[in-house]
């Protein structure tokens, strides 16, 4: 396992009071103090957050997290910090390029999938002031990325920010609230007439009405593609061509999907950004 030195275990506290709940100060103090420590801050900052895929009582999932963070210090290596907190395991990415990230993770994924554990992954930041609210976005992560991709172990915020917006929405509206009636009225006309209408329209959507890639994706012609988009037209009487219905659509299909992988029910269609790889 990589030794934890006394240096080490210095800078692991100064994380662990920068992001404990009873910290008092401004954001900015963190800068201050790893400074003051002599802590090294590089170009490229992430936090990442490990916590168990599985109910266990809190006893068993501290000792059990004491035991991993040595191995999980051991992947970081001279790439950040690594330390326990609370019920779960913090890293601090602290990187001079974008160049070993992707090996990282590719390392921490085979870690949580062998060791039954799940992941979650801040956007990049630049300066260790923005520590509290990135750990926020890895616990985020793992929050709404475990709804909806189940099977996923590593979960990166920046590929589920429309998903958090998604779920906040959903505490205080029903789905069907959140959906455009034409959209309601395709669904409807396809569960009526046994149609797939309502499925090359998501893939018209989502390669910004690339028409080709649609028609390649969906392994049907060109032509029974827009013979289908106008039946679309028709039922939904909107223009397809109007920038706010395309928002619309798009958004409305980002809630089919959170909706749909959050209980479990299959879509009538493969979500393009289904389990994206980190």
């Amino acid at each position: 396992l990589a030794s934890t030195g006394p240096t080490r275990l210095v800078y692991e506290y100064a994380l662990v009071r920068a992001l404990s709940d009873n910290y008092i100060g401004k954001p900015e103090d963190s800068y201050t103090r790893f400074s003051a420590l002599g802590y090294q801050i590089k170009k490229e900052l992430y936090i990442m957050v490990l916590n168990s895929a599985v109910e266990i009582n809190a006893d068993s999932l501290r000792q059990r997290l004491n035991t991993l963070v040595g191995y999980a210090r051991q992947i970081v290596g001279s790439h950040g910090l690594c330390t326990p907190l609370r019920d779960h395991i913090v890293v601090l990415l602290n990187l001079d390029s974008p160049a070993p990230l992707q090996k990282l993770l590719s390392d921490f994924r085979l870690f949580c999938n062998k060791n039954n554990l799940r992941a979650g992954l801040s956007p990049c930041f630049f300066n260790i002031s923005q520590l509290r609210v990135n750990y926020r976005h890895a616990l985020d992560a793992i929050g709404v990325g475990s709804l909806i991709w189940k099977d996923e172990t590593l979960y990166n915020f920046e590929e589920l920010r429309i998903y958090k917006f998604i779920a906040t929405c959903a505490r205080y509206f029903p789905l069907d609230d959140l959906l455009p009636q034409y959209l309601i009225k395709l669904i409807q006309y396809d569960h009526q007439n046994h149609s797939d209408l309502l499925e090359s329209l998501y893939y018209y959507i989502y390669t910004v009405k690339n028409t080709k890639a649609a028609a390649d994706l969906l392994h049907i012609h060109r032509n029974t593609l827009l013979y289908r988009l106008e039946k679309v037209r028709s039922i939904m009487d909107v223009d397809l061509e109007d920038g706010d219905v395309f928002l619309h659509l798009m958004l409305a299909f980002k809630f089919l999907e959170f909706e749909a992988g959050q209980n479990g029910r299959p879509l009538c269609f493969t979500p393009l950004t289904h389990k994206p790889e980190v």
